[in-house]
């Protein structure tokens, strides 16, 4: 329910095997250092998920993300007595439709080719471009008064894009780098306002239903 965001993606999320979630444990590891988190452990049930995102409007683009998260349940978090779910972004591919000499110049700051497999002479993508996300789900119970309490449930989120332009894209570019900028930045409040919108109602409504 956390993972499955606006429910606007072609396929919903989906869990990977264990052997697979060990896989990633290297690269999810350094993620989670570089955004506070837990270090994982799949060994012991930490999950790395699939998630195919809704799509985003950037700059004349509709730009959508096939995601690779880890989460992580956890406890003791703070002042959280209750248990806390960690989700941080591992990798992803993203896909861009629209204009073909504006889905040209967002490939080449992605670093894909006109196939849209990586370049071979250009691995540098930390360099170039670089993404972070990081969540924390939790539930607090406030007393309302003797005889009643209520159950919050809350998600803090970040998301980070980092995109390093090269002057030769900037000079055709259909508008500016700020606008640019401004756009994308937008679009991705947006997207993330909506999907961690939808999650909590779906949880709300499920721990209602129960």
């Amino acid at each position: 329910m956390l993972l499955a965001g606006a429910g606007d993606g072609d396929e919903p999320p989906r869990a990977l095997p264990k052997h697979e979630s060990i896989s990633f444990k290297e690269q999810w590891t350094a993620q989670a250092r570089s955004v506070g988190g837990e270090d994982p452990d799949p060994e012991n049930g930490d999950v790395v998920c699939w998630v195919n995102t809704g799509s985003m409007d950037i700059a004349g683009l509709k730009v959508k993300s096939e995601a690779i998260i880890g989460t992580k349940l956890i406890t003791g978090v703070d002042d959280l007595a209750l248990p806390v779910y960690e989700l941080v972004f591992i990798r992803d591919q993203r896909k861009a439709k629209g204009p073909k000499l504006l889905v040209w110049i967002f490939n080449r700051l992605t670093r894909k080719n006109s196939s849209g497999d990586d370049d071979d002479d250009n691995q540098n993508d930390k360099e170039e471009q670089s993404v972070s996300s990081f969540s924390r789900f939790y539930t607090k119970i406030i007393n309302d008064d003797e005889d009643e309490s209520s159950v919050v449930f809350a998600i803090d989120s970040s998301l980070d894009i980092a995109v390093k332009f090269p002057s030769l894209l900037l000079k055709i570019l259909p508008v500016s780098k700020e606008k640019a900028e401004e756009q994308g930045s937008a679009s991705v409040a947006k997207t993330l306002m909506n999907d961690t919108g939808a999650a909590l109602q779906r949880i709300s409504d499920s721990y209602r239903s129960t």
